[in-house]
């Protein structure tokens, strides 16, 4: 009965019986993982149970691309959309858009995410899956693509809401700047090294 009751416990913990009495943390750890109210029980080989605990963090990101060759052509009908569609890309990647705006070839936007998803990443879903739907759902604006590369600037807690702000106010913001001069502002202001001959390709 009581190896039953162990087996029981094992299969309930999402956990694999093993021989020897160990406990092993289920294949399906992702599962787990991604909960962030989850902790795994471990059992130590002939100790007790412990838990560990979830990794609890707050990442803000502030990242700014271009259309490709800076095309205008992110009109007012798509931007409505536009950026409700991100937000979703946002959600289904398990972080939240804070900010979006733009003008009509550059957008800008502040996200929380998680921990263990790299920026890169997180660039590639966004402007992949916008990239086709776009092309999808506006045809006649032509093959529409976003540049290659992108700014991108970790922000503190506390920076939150002067970033927000900023984004906020782009539209006032480029009648006296155009994109180029403020990506290039931007990466000095954050100390990024880069050759200016690189930065528009």
């Amino acid at each position: 009965m009581c190896a039953l009751r162990a087996k029981r416990r094992a299969v309930s913990l999402g956990a694999d019986s093993s021989p020897g009495g160990r406990t092993t943390v289920a294949r399906d750890f992702k599962s787990l993982a991604g909960d962030p109210k989850t902790a795994l029980l471990l059992r130590p080989e002939g100790g007790r149970s412990r838990v560990v605990p979830s990794a609890w963090t707050q990442n803000f990101y502030h990242t700014v691309f271009s259309t490709k060759q800076r095309a205008t052509v992110i009109t007012p009908e798509l931007e409505t959309r536009l950026y409700p569609f991100i937000g979703g890309i946002v959600r289904d990647l398990r972080c939240t858009l804070l900010a979006a705006n733009g003008t009509p070839d550059h957008v800008h936007l502040l996200i929380r995410y998680r921990p263990d998803l790299s920026h890169s990443e997180l660039l590639q879903q966004i402007k992949g899956r916008c990239s086709k739907w776009i092309n999808e759902t506006f045809p006649k604006l032509g093959r529409f693509s976003w540049q290659e590369g992108y700014g991108g600037f970790t922000v503190s807690k506390s920076a939150v809401p002067d970033v927000e702000a900023y984004i906020a106010r782009q539209k006032e913001h480029h009648k006296r700047q155009d994109f180029q001069a403020e990506l290039l502002e931007l990466l000095r202001r954050h100390g990024i090294e880069f050759d200016e001959r690189d930065v528009f390709k």
